[in-house]
């Protein structure tokens, strides 16, 4: 079995788009950007039910992923996203969206069946990435705060870890 990441990196996070500075409706993301775009705008309004459409569901992980546990697992997963968030959300509320920083991040791998990911095997061919940053500014000073782990669920990314921390970023 191939291994692409730690369980401690499925538990990272996050993404959102939205340039009217309004959190979308729809979870249909197309790309990565959008993911980011939109958990940054999201943040920064404070919308916690836009941050949760952009959170894998039980129901997609079940559908992606096997293994002892499963369920177990997607709620151990799931409690570390809210925490990360309610403890980052404060700093994020003056947050504007820059772009995504890939620089710590692979090209989307293609998984396969039997593909490991941390106490979890894939059940179908999918993307998946890991390390994904996404870089705003908040009040005048840039920030990049840790996405980390995303799958493609049919034509959504979704976030599939905790999110942050958040560092200062000078480029």
């Amino acid at each position: 079995m191939m291994k692409l990441t730690s369980i401690c990196s499925i538990v990272c996070l996050l993404g959102l788009f939205g340039c009217n500075n309004k959190a979308p409706e729809e979870t249909s993301i197309l790309s990565l950007e959008e993911l980011g775009e939109q958990f940054i705008v999201a943040a920064h309004t404070g919308d916690l039910s836009a941050i949760d459409r952009l959170y894998t569901t039980q129901e997609e992980f079940a559908a992606t992923f096997s293994g002892d546990g499963i369920d177990e697992l997607y709620r151990t997963i799931r409690t570390a996203f809210d925490t990360s968030i309610s403890q980052i959300l404060p700093s994020l509320k003056d947050a504007k969206y820059v772009r995504m920083n890939m620089e710590f991040c692979p090209e989307p791998v293609q998984t396969e069946p039997g593909m490991d990911f941390g106490g979890a095997a894939f059940k179908i061919s999918t993307l998946a990435t890991d390390n994904m940053h996404v870089i705003a500014n908040i009040t005048g000073k840039t920030y990049d705060i840790k996405l980390d782990s995303l799958i493609k669920v049919g034509d959504k990314w979704r976030l599939l870890s905790p999110v942050g921390p958040i560092t200062q970023f000078e480029e």
